[in-house]
């Protein structure tokens, strides 16, 4: 049986009298590629924000329980900021949706990848160079040693997504919440981004937390899945034999996937 690394359980999230996310419940297994899956609005953004607490202005309850490397299972609703500091880029490290937006414009790529790998005193300046350097080879940027020394603004969109992924990386964290990554690439480099992801699972042990509205992208790379709408998860899918989801929302989340027609409207009357 495939052991926990993440459990979220009846996660509340409201930020003054709007509820985001109520009730909601998402296991991940180690060695996972898992998928929360929803329209906009959905609250699977709100959730994965919330395993981490980077969002100062929601009010979390509920349980958040993530099994470090010596075993140890530890509540992340419970941890002092202190504490939780620790988890964040060395346990637990995100990609987010708009690299510029991640990415500092006035830092070169280099120090920004290897900020985790400092902050959590893994090495000194040459070894943080170095493993700068494997990790952009890694996600296969053409030059490493040019993306090294560049500017944000002198790569291109998909260049900065995979420096982001190599700055996630850097401390080898256990679990990557990869929050729709390749939402504002073109479908060409969004399958590579997720084949990199894929290929990070497969040789490092790494496990994935993947965010999307796009059910049928989601199968396409994850052994479970989660659906959610309203804040609540509503299904939960097996890569395993035949997919044909039962909740009528996923059913319409499906079809929307596959025809390449998702609503200019949140699915079934959501608020964005």
């Amino acid at each position: 049986m495939a052991e926990p690394i993440l459990e979220i359980v009846n996660l509340r999230v409201r930020f003054g009298a709007v509820t985001a996310v109520d009730g909601a419940c998402v296991p991940v297994t180690k060695g996972s590629f898992t998928s929360l899956v929803g329209a906009s609005g959905s609250g699977k953004s709100v959730t994965a924000l919330s395993v981490c607490r980077l969002d100062r202005q929601a009010a979390i309850e509920g349980d958040i329980f993530w099994t470090a490397r010596d075993g140890n299972v530890l509540n992340l609703t419970q941890l002092t900021e202190n504490a939780l500091r620790s988890v964040r880029g060395r346990g637990i490290a995100y990609v987010f949706q708009d690299p510029a937006a991640s990415l500092n414009p006035v830092l070169r790529i280099g120090e920004q990848v290897s900020e985790a790998f400092r902050a959590h005193g893994l090495g000194n300046a040459r070894q943080a160079r170095a493993k700068a350097l494997e990790l952009l080879q890694a996600v296969r940027l053409p030059d490493p040693e040019r993306a090294f020394r560049a500017y944000p603004h002198e790569l291109s969109g998909g260049m900065r997504q995979r420096a982001t992924i190599a700055a996630a990386l850097s401390a080898d964290p256990a679990l990557l919440i990869a929050d729709e990554p390749t939402t504002a690439l073109d479908p060409t480099i969004e399958a590579e981004i997720l084949s990199l992801l894929a290929e990070f699972r497969a040789k490092r042990g790494l496990t994935v937390l993947f965010i999307t509205h796009d059910l049928a992208l989601a199968r396409a790379y994850s052994d479970r899945i989660h659906v959610m709408r309203a804040g609540r998860v509503v299904e939960s899918l097996l890569k395993e034999g035949r997919f044909e989801p039962a909740n009528p929302y996923a059913r319409a989340l499906l079809a929307a996937s596959a025809f390449d027609a998702a609503p200019k409207t949140p699915i079934g009357g959501v608020n964005a």
